[in-house]
């Protein structure tokens, strides 16, 4: 069975949910009491904070702004990113990466880095910027190499998640994946 792992807000998730539906994937919204996105499985405030470790972990090496945050609401939208990778065989993000310090910008680089903090094998990352597929090269540090090729097709258990500013060319790479992937 083929299960698409995303997290319902606007932009890239609901776009990698239209996409896996359309194939004939299960998709699973995470979301919480609070979030405002599309859910499909509400994680329990009492399961929430089980993430807290890999987000401390994450921020290490993205250097954002402490966590847990003042916001228990801004915190739990991190904790969901963790729920969205935590039973993923591969993740296909869209959003943007910063090249210079090797990370992936935005709300979608804390899910990434927790993927890549796991060594899920394959990560792929579409660059709204170079309108190119990625994937981290694991050597000494983190770097981010262009790919020759798309990623292949999503199939098993994966995680769709992005940027909520979800460009054409995003959205397009997402639909060709399930194409031609």
């Amino acid at each position: 069975m083929d299960v698409c792992f995303s997290g319902g807000a606007k932009g890239a998730d609901l776009a990698w949910g239209v996409a896996a539906e359309k194939a004939g994937h299960q998709v699973v919204h995470f979301g919480f009491k609070e979030h405002k996105g599309k859910k499909t499985h509400i994680i329990e405030n009492e399961f929430l904070s089980l993430a807290d470790p890999f987000l401390i972990q994450a921020n290490k090496t993205l250097h954002r702004q402490k966590f847990p945050r003042d916001s228990e609401y801004v915190n739990n939208l991190l904790r969901r990113n963790y729920w969205q990778i935590k039973d993923t065989e591969r993740v296909y993000a869209i959003a943007t990466i910063d090249f210079e310090k090797n990370v992936v910008n935005g709300g979608t680089g804390w899910a990434v880095q927790m993927a890549i903090d796991k060594y899920i094998p394959e990560i792929y990352v579409f660059d709204q910027n170079i309108n190119d597929w990625c994937f981290p090269q694991y050597v000494s540090r983190i770097f981010w190499v262009r790919m020759s090729k798309s990623p292949p097709k999503p199939y098993g258990l994966y995680t769709g998640i992005g940027t909520r500013e979800l460009t054409q060319n995003g959205q397009h790479a997402i639909e060709e994946l399930y194409v031609n992937g």
